[in-house]
């Protein structure tokens, strides 16, 4: 790389931030994992084995991240360690996608100025951005996308911007924005070219490619005659999920979550946004030759916002959709003051904005990142779940089970089946359907209890903390879990005293009345199935 010397300040600005980022992804590589992970850990893991999606596990989402898992794990081998510095190296490449993009739109500080301020909003732990969850896949191949777009490889843009919607649904509302983008640059083009060569011969490029990864999934779902499952999971199902709850995307609560969600450079971006709205007034002072006017960042900013609001859930980790907008008006904005220090008095104050900013953002994160370890940490993210628990249970149940042996849960952790490596007794890897207000509740349910009848798993685990039911089934699970525990054993319990001091009992035969309260999740063993020995227990 040549080194402009007056991008000095800018590459110092982006070392620090990526040393920063692969020193935290580093230290927390072997955190253990959240649901969402364990699940596309476990479907991956399945997939390598034959397994497919919509037959042997259940999910409303589309099948790209479990496949994205799938080929590392076939590369790279199984372990969180991969999957996590995985994700390290697609959060270096965004930086640098977003970089070339900014840098397009542009100039080549503000370009820098948005791969940094991105790099270091993906390992932000307000938006769970250490987890590797799918919006980080979602974000891949949108910005591949974009980036695309900026060099006028229609067909691979197609062809990018399914992949995105197969990593997650919400993909398309990102691809919203690319398809603006795609429209206002046809449009610049119409004098210099024909109708057909700006804007129909680039749009039908895009559509075959766009339409080439739906052939192919659709040509596997008929010939595994999953079309029926799959059109009630990823269709009949997730459009009720959507629509379940109400709310509106425009409180000033949600605005205020919005602003706590995405860490230090909010104002920074509010103020950029500013800056580019008022660019339609006063365009003789813009300092920049761009291709369109920069409110095109706003635009995005308010797609990347929509892509947060479907499900009204609004979980920490979808607000990692914002961060690429954010980041580049956050550059925008940083470039435009430089581009206004006219003096050295005034650059002086510019690389010291730079400083404040990232010194301000890694003060902030460091204590917890340098105090806690990996598992202190998820402790400190997710305090109320059994997540570092269910690791030392996987390993106990691997380790006393047959390679063709089942687990069967009445909880929401898939992560224990990736843990134990062993098939899920049943295909729902959750038991949220069974008890949310949609349709399909109860014949799910059902389904879930043929499976679980059918498949007796040699392990059962039953999470017993109290789950809010906003149906009928809840009776209909008490019942059936009254009649099918009488076939196990009581081999292990779980106890929350606190977010922090928690413990296995292993071989009890029944919960401590003295910490009853504190029973978190209790672990079965099949009659049938037991050892004459006690569980073979793993050295820590």
């Amino acid at each position: 790389m040549h080194f402009k010397k007056t991008l000095i300040p800018e590459y110092i600005f982006f070392l620090v931030i990526l040393s920063f980022v692969v020193f935290v992804r580093y230290r927390f590589s072997d955190m253990a994992m959240e649901r969402d992970e364990g699940e596309y850990a476990y479907a991956a893991a399945q997939i390598l084995r034959g397994s497919f999606p919509y037959l042997d596990f259940y999910n409303m989402k589309l099948p790209g991240v479990y496949y994205c898992y799938a080929t590392i794990f076939f590369f790279f081998g199984k372990s969180i360690q991969v999957i996590r510095f995985c994700v390290l190296g697609i959060n270096i490449f965004n930086c640098f996608l977003i970089k070339k993009i900014n840098q397009h739109w542009f100039d080549e500080r503000s370009g820098w100025l948005a791969a940094g301020v991105y790099l270091l909003a993906a390992v932000g732990t307000r938006t769970q951005g250490l987890v590797s969850n799918s919006e980080h896949f979602v974000l891949f191949f949108f910005l591949l996308t974009l980036f695309s777009l900026t060099r006028k490889s229609y067909f691979m843009a197609g062809l990018l911007a399914a992949l995105c919607i197969m990593m997650k649904q919400q993909g398309v509302i990102l691809l919203g924005f690319a398809f603006v983008y795609f429209c206002l640059e046809s449009y610049k083009n119409r004098k210099e070219s024909s109708i057909f060569e700006a804007f129909l011969k680039p749009f039908l490029s895009a559509v075959i490619g766009f339409s080439l990864p739906f052939f192919v999934f659709l040509f596997f779902i008929f010939k595994h005659k999953a079309f029926s499952a799959f059109k009630l999971f990823a269709v009949d199902y997730a459009r009720h999920y959507v629509g379940e709850k109400k709310a509106t995307p425009f409180s000033f609560e949600f605005l205020i979550f919005v602003a706590n969600q995405n860490d230090w450079f909010w104002k920074e971006a509010i103020l950029a946004g500013l800056i580019a709205l008022s660019y339609l007034f006063f365009k003789k002072n813009n300092p920049f030759v761009t291709p369109f006017q920069p409110a095109i960042l706003v635009l995005f900013a308010l797609f990347s916002y929509v892509s947060v609001l479907p499900g009204w859930y609004y979980r920490p980790h979808y607000f990692l959709y914002i961060h690429p907008s954010m980041a580049m008006l956050t550059g925008y904005f940083l470039a435009w003051f430089y581009s206004i220090c006219k003096d050295n008095a005034l650059k002086m104050v510019y690389i010291l904005l730079l400083s404040v900013s990232v010194g301000t953002s890694i003060y902030d994160q460091f204590p917890e990142i340098g105090k806690y370890k990996n598992g202190e940490f998820i402790n400190l993210l997710y305090g109320f779940d059994s997540f570092n628990e269910l690791r030392d249970i996987g390993r106990v149940l691997q380790s006393n089970s047959n390679p063709d042996d089942r687990i069967g849960q009445v909880a929401n952790e898939p992560q224990l089946n990736f843990y134990a490596d062993l098939k899920s007794a049943s295909g729902y890897l959750y038991n949220y359907p069974f008890y949310e207000k949609q349709p399909y509740a109860t014949q799910m349910l059902e389904q879930f209890f043929r499976e679980m009848d059918s498949n007796k798993p040699r392990w059962y685990v039953k999470n017993l903390n109290n789950e809010k039911w906003f149906n009928d089934n809840k009776q209909r699970m008490i019942d059936w879990t009254n009649q099918f525990e009488k076939a196990y054993i009581l081999r292990g319990v779980v106890y929350h005293k606190n977010f922090w001091e928690k413990r296995i009992e292993w071989n009890v035969s029944q919960v401590d009345e003295a910490h009853k309260s504190e029973a978190a999740m209790i672990i079965f063993e099949r009659g049938d199935s037991l050892s004459v020995k006690p569980l073979m227990l793993l050295e820590k």
